[in-house]
């Protein structure tokens, strides 16, 4: 680093809190303190650390302060200014005077969310206090209060589990709550009772008596911008609804047939009118269920996620593929590829309904009538000799080569890519001869040119389809290239689930780039490559709760954490933070344990010249950057 006046990478605004975890863990192995940072411009630079990246569960640590002072620095920094971790009986308190002041309060749940987050994540506030208190109708719209914090997802999994524990799977009891939360949760409410927490409901709903089961319907339509735009803004929800967006799939599959017929396409369509993606466990009873017409209405939502539309193409049924086919925000050539690839499903018969968007994709079509389609429409005129090659190799491979002459006598084929048709017809094996010359044509050299010619008119879907059209680039190339002269869409280039993990973790940045961030492979990546180094981001909440699903899932270990993650001092704030939360994933605690051992060989307590190395390192002084690295390599570094 040249300048010492603030952190701005990621990395360096963990510092403090990564330095707060080691000493801490040091002080456990040796029942002394390490020796303090010494460097004036290290200690400087930990100082202007921004106060909301401290340790959660500390604020600022004393050894910094301690610190700050003996190097001789100004004593009137903001960071000799105490700066305790948030109260979570404060927090708390606070909740109970606003609800207690009636529902008229509820435009102060913003701050008492801010309050609470910020406690919970300290440690000194238990999740189901929370739960308990946190009125119902404040978390209605779902959603809506805590976003996509680690506080909010930590909260309704807590909501989750309180409803199930203490209902089962009995849908008489369920039937009660949903009653209860009607009558009790409706916009607009109010009264002693308006302000009950989900416990509370649970409680109140035993001596529910039962109602009419068209009372629990929604009392406006769920499609439209206006009713998305009441949800948005908490104006307006659906009490049923919210308690079904609450239940696991077992309860959905005992509950939903004693609704009233067609609450599952309602449910479908509350998902879509929220935007906050489908629940697994709302996605896994529809799917088991075999509610169609629910399934078609997730499948013609414009945020329809491409892990969604996988699982709803996988019922093989010809209206969801067409419904996936056509233009959504998240859902790209891969999945339209595979929407049109599948031999089982046939589309022919609806032909003239495939959405004009994906006509291009359907060059890679199994049926041949959508590989005519493709040729007929107004797209042919973009459609380059490697785009003619594979829909005429398509074509040949799925109906002969009577099909593909057929096709060449209409006149809809290049003359030069004719030619080369009728060459491969006239071999002994047609379509071993034609396969050969794609191959010479799909080569990455000339992928690299077509890119090349894209212009800023093109977008990322003209990238998307060329990088899908050349199957197995050399990436090798793809970089040199890049290096050479910049790919306008070097950005979509990268972010494909097909992109070796390697060449990812090079180029992680320009994944980032992406406007379409949220077309992420992470998983993928980390799956077929078998280690998440350089793949994750810790730069947001949402980041850091992606990690907690790959965790939980086991896709990333505990030892990845210490060996084969980057941006080692970011997961050593994680670790800390971890630490003060009861009910943090128990491989975080794992991997806490095994940084313990890393500690005792490269960081005793009695080492100076080791914690004063680390302390550099951390503040970016090496110019081998290992604060970049994994946690391993940060403490080993000579």
């Amino acid at each position: 680093m040249g300048s010492y006046d603030a952190p701005d990478e990621e990395v360096h605004r963990a510092a403090v809190a990564a330095v707060d975890l080691l000493r801490r863990l040091a002080a456990e192995e040796s029942q002394g303190d390490p020796p303090l940072p010494a460097d004036a411009d290290v200690v400087r630079f930990l100082g202007r650390t921004p106060a909301h990246r401290y340790p959660r569960s500390v604020g600022r640590p004393e050894w910094l302060a301690e610190a700050w002072l003996r190097c001789g620095l100004p004593a009137d920094a903001q960071v000799l200014r105490p700066h305790p971790p948030a109260d979570g009986g404060e927090a708390l308190e606070s909740l109970r005077d606003d609800v207690a002041a009636g529902p008229l309060a509820a435009d102060r749940r913003w701050a008492n969310v801010r309050r609470l987050s910020a406690a919970y994540e300290a440690g000194t506030l238990a999740v189901k206090d929370v739960v308990e208190t946190y009125p119902a109708r404040w978390t209605m719209p779902i959603g809506a209060q805590f976003e996509r914090s680690r506080a909010r997802r930590a909260f309704e999994l807590e909501v989750r589990r309180h409803l199930t524990a203490s209902l089962g799977t009995d849908p008489a009891s369920w039937r009660k709550l949903l009653i209860t939360v009607d009558a009790l949760c409706r916009p607009g409410g109010a009264g002693p009772d308006a302000l009950l927490g989900w416990p509370a409901l649970v409680r109140r709903c035993a001596d529910t008596v039962a109602v009419a089961p068209a009372r629990l319907l929604p009392e406006q339509q769920l499609t439209g911008r206006k009713t998305a735009d009441q949800l948005l803004r908490a104006q307006w929800w659906w009490p049923t609804g919210e308690v079904l967006l609450r239940c696991e799939a077992e309860v959905l599959d005992a509950l939903m047939p004693e609704l009233p017929s067609g609450t599952g396409t309602l449910l479908a369509q509350y998902v879509l009118a929220l935007r906050r993606g489908t629940p697994r466990a709302v996605l896994e009873h529809l799917l088991r269920s075999r509610d169609r017409e629910a399934l078609l209405v997730l499948g013609r939502g414009a945020d329809l996620t491409r892990g969604t539309a996988l699982r709803l193409l996988a019922c093989g049924d010809p209206e969801i593929h067409l419904a996936v086919l056509d233009l959504h925000f998240y859902v790209g050539p891969e999945e339209r590829r595979a929407a049109l690839a599948d031999p089982s499903v046939r589309l022919a018969p609806h032909v003239d309904r495939i959405p004009w968007n994906a006509l291009p994709d359907c060059l890679h079509a199994a049926e041949p009538e959508l590989v005519e389609a493709a040729f007929a429409s107004s797209h042919r005129s973009k459609f380059g000799m490697p785009e003619q090659l594979t829909g005429c190799l398509n074509l040949l491979r799925h109906a002969g080569p009577a099909r593909l002459a057929a096709l060449l006598n209409t006149g809809v084929v290049s003359p030069t890519v004719t030619r080369v048709c009728r060459k491969a017809l006239t071999a002994a094996d047609p379509l071993t001869a034609l396969s050969a010359r794609v191959d010479k044509e799909l080569t990455t050299q000339k992928l690299s040119s077509r890119l090349r010619r894209l212009g800023p008119q093109a977008g990322a879907v003209a990238a998307d389809r060329l990088m899908q059209l050349f199957p197995d680039p050399d990436w090798d190339h793809l970089e040199a290239e890049h290096a050479r002269e910049p790919f306008r869409y070097w950005s979509q280039m990268v972010n494909r689930p097909g992109t070796p993990s390697g060449v990812v973790a090079r180029h992680l940045e320009a994944v980032r780039r992406d406007h379409r961030r949220h077309r992420s492979y992470v998983r993928t990546w980390i799956t077929d490559g078998g280690t998440p180094r350089g793949l994750l981001d810790f730069s947001t909440d949402q980041d850091t709760g992606q990690l907690d699903e790959l965790l939980a899932e086991g896709v990333v270990t505990s030892e990845d954490l210490l060996r084969r993650v980057d941006q080692g001092p970011c997961v050593l704030r994680l670790l800390g933070d971890a630490q003060c939360r009861p009910d943090a994933l128990p491989q975080l605690g794992e991997a806490v344990e095994k940084l313990r051992a890393l500690v005792r060989t490269h960081l005793p307590a009695t080492d100076d010249a080791a914690w004063q190395r680390l302390y550099g390192r951390l503040a970016g002084r090496d110019p081998r950057r290992p604060e970049r690295g994994t946690i391993e390599e940060l403490l080993a570094a000579a």
